[in-house]
């Protein structure tokens, strides 16, 4: 489960399949999982219109079919996507750009190059280390600011939970 806080997304939770048993709901593997992550505003009104379809389609199924798992990107029922399904509709949105192979996973890295274009700051970890890549890829890396992540009276100043999903 993701929670927007102001242009922040604080990762509580993460969506595991289980074979036999179907999805869960967990938390983050490591520490370093739970984390604050950035969002440009773009993001941030891209999720607000996905919020409004999530509520059409919770509206159209009815309540005797819709299953509210607290998910942002769910099937029409609200439950979650099928990993391997959205793979293979990634990988026909690549081909129908005419776009070389691309892996999913790499598009953090592309992300990460977008966010800091836009002048998104990138989360702490540990106090004064780097974020969305690790440091091998440092053209990503740029100096974090505490005082986000602390919520204290630093750069970030409190940070008040806006709405989660």
């Amino acid at each position: 489960m993701l929670i927007l806080i102001n242009a922040f997304w604080l990762v509580r939770q993460t969506l595991q399949y289980r074979p036999g048993e179907g999805f869960h709901l967990v938390p983050p593997k490591t520490a370093r999982s739970r984390r604050i992550v950035p969002l440009p505003d773009a993001v941030v009104d891209a999720l607000k219109l996905r919020r409004e379809q999530q509520e059409t389609d919770r509206l159209a199924a009815g309540v005797e079919f819709w299953e509210d798992w607290g998910l942002v990107f769910t099937t029409r029922f609200g439950t979650p996507l099928s990993p391997r399904n959205d793979y293979r509709d990634f990988q026909r949105l690549v081909g129908a750009a005419g776009l070389r192979h691309v892996r999913l996973h790499d598009l953090r890295h592309t992300a990460a190059s977008l966010m800091l274009a836009q002048g998104v700051s990138p989360p702490c970890r540990d106090g004064d280390s780097w974020a969305f890549t690790d440091q091998r890829h440092d053209e990503h890396l740029q100096p974090c600011h505490a005082g986000l992540i602390s919520g204290g009276g630093g750069a970030g100043g409190g940070l008040a939970v806006r709405g989660s999903f």
